[in-house]
């Protein structure tokens, strides 16, 4: 299924069905639900030359175990954290992580926010999600970690939904997944509850509004009436329906979705505002890319030290390897020598060991090394930037890199902007290569509508952000 089919099941639902009484406790969980469905969507697609077969079960269930073990070593060393006042909070998790020059990780959004804005006033509250300790961040001493909390009650709400009953709030409809989330949300809140009341900010920040953990967040800061801002991770297209194409929202807005809205752009405030606008809670504004302001002053030396190549540097921003066309594949095999193949995986869409392998070949640097690597810098100094359907294609855009999409999805998401070639689609082995010869003669996109410049944006520290949210809600 593709995401504008996806997106109109999702319409149908809000066209026909009562959203407003999709609650449990004190929330409305209807965005739960429309994040599940796009999930399936995405997972329900397949074009992978990789089979699920029985050795990558086997790998499947060994990550398992290794996560369990981690859990059991994670809980057992709980302990209770000082968490001091501070006017500002940030919740994020291990995800978008890449090496810095210390050998230790940075994390993608984070620590340029830091760089950027913080002046000692915001208390930065880690999550690692995904349960892999290896990792260690530069920043890390400076973090408050709350992972044993998380997964102490993730455990307890996971076993406590295990020996209930179905919940009379709950529509008879809603699958156990989705059940088990509703209430994991509900369970989570409550912990982030009291280290909010221990924190007590004005205003919270959280990266992916629509994980379980920032739902939970959201709630809490909800009921305890603090701000919430969504500090966009990435650009959106026109089929994104987290995003996109909300109809009917509540008056009043959804408990579980933040306040507010930071976008890189234009564009991308536009987006939001086209549903936000119908609610008093929602409203997104432009803050601009803290990352893009910092890659782009900065010098790369990726290609002199890493890659070593004088040929074209092809990026490739893997997604989920049902994405990945076997034509494609078949493609780079066949023009290895050609060009400098760089292929980054998805920081939670990992590849198969078979795909991995193939892909090896193929490529001038491993594929762990070139994910390790700030995902800005290898786009400065790529020649051509090919994806499925990424929306980092925008962010492509912001260093003149030409993006070309392989997946069908970017036709409904992109149609616009393919249509005027600011960006380009290939379904085939000699489709490709008629792209990538026509990149070549590209000319230079302006993508001032896409990412404010420095100079452009309102505001130059989070005290005059503050100021400027407290009088967008003196107005609502």
């Amino acid at each position: 299924m593709d995401l504008k089919d996806n997106l109109e099941i999702i319409n149908n639902l809000e066209r026909t069905q009562d959203i407003s009484a999709y609650r449990f406790k004190d929330f409305n969980y209807w965005p739960i639900i429309r994040s599940q469905i796009y999930w399936r969507a995405l997972s329900d697609s397949s074009s992978s030359r990789i089979k699920d077969e029985g050795n990558k079960k086997l790998e499947k269930l060994k990550l398992k175990f290794f996560k369990i073990c981690n859990l059991i070593i994670l809980v057992s060393r709980k302990r209770r954290e000082l968490i001091p006042y501070k006017r500002f909070a940030f919740f994020f998790t291990s995800g978008h992580a890449h090496l810095g020059s210390t050998g230790n990780y940075r994390h993608d959004y984070v620590d340029d926010f830091a760089d950027r804005f913080d002046t000692g006033d915001v208390n930065y509250f880690y999550v690692n999600d995904k349960l892999l300790s290896s990792i260690r961040f530069e920043n890390e001493k400076e973090w408050i970690d709350i992972s044993s909390l998380f997964w102490t009650r993730t455990l307890f709400s996971r076993c406590k939904f295990l020996f209930s009953s179905r919940s009379k709030e709950l529509s008879k409809e809603i699958g156990k997944k989705e059940q088990r989330i509703i209430r994991n949300v509900y369970e989570l809140s409550k912990i982030y509850e009291k280290v909010l009341k221990k924190s007590r900010p004005k205003l919270v920040f959280l990266i992916c509004f629509y994980s379980p953990e920032s739902f939970a967040i959201t709630l809490a800061c909800h009921r305890l009436n603090i701000k919430v801002v969504e500090y966009q991770h990435g650009a959106q297209n026109d089929c994104h329906n987290m995003y996109t194409n909300w109809e009917r929202p509540p008056k009043e807005g959804y408990e579980i979705i933040p306040d507010y809205f930071w976008m890189w752009g234009e564009i991308s405030r536009k987006r939001i505002e086209d549903w936000a606008s119908k609610t008093s809670k929602h409203v997104a504004f432009v803050g601009g890319n803290s990352s893009l302001l910092n890659a782009k002053n900065r010098r790369s030396v990726i290609k002199e030290e890493i890659i070593k190549s004088d040929k074209k540097i092809v990026l490739v921003s893997l997604q989920h390897e049902k994405f990945l066309p076997h034509w494609f594949v078949d493609f780079c095999i066949e023009h290895k020598d050609e060009f400098s193949w760089v292929f980054r995986e998805h920081p939670r869409n990992k590849l198969s060991k078979e795909m991995l392998n193939v892909l090896a070949s193929i490529s001038d640097i491993p594929v762990d090394v070139a994910t390790n690597i700030n995902k800005y810098d290898l786009l400065k100094i790529s020649d051509v930037h090919i994806t499925g359907f990424s929306s980092m294609a925008f962010e492509a855009l912001f260093f003149n890199t030409p993006t070309i999409f392989i997946n069908e999805n970017a036709l409904n998401g992109y149609r616009n902007l393919i249509d005027d070639r600011s960006f380009y689609y290939a379904s085939n082995r000699e489709e490709m290569h008629e792209k990538l010869n026509a990149v070549q003669s590209r000319t230079f996109v302006d993508t001032v509508k896409y990412f404010a410049r420095e100079e452009d944006l309102f505001f130059s520290s989070l005290g005059d952000l503050e100021n400027y949210l407290d009088k967008v809600e003196q107005l609502s």
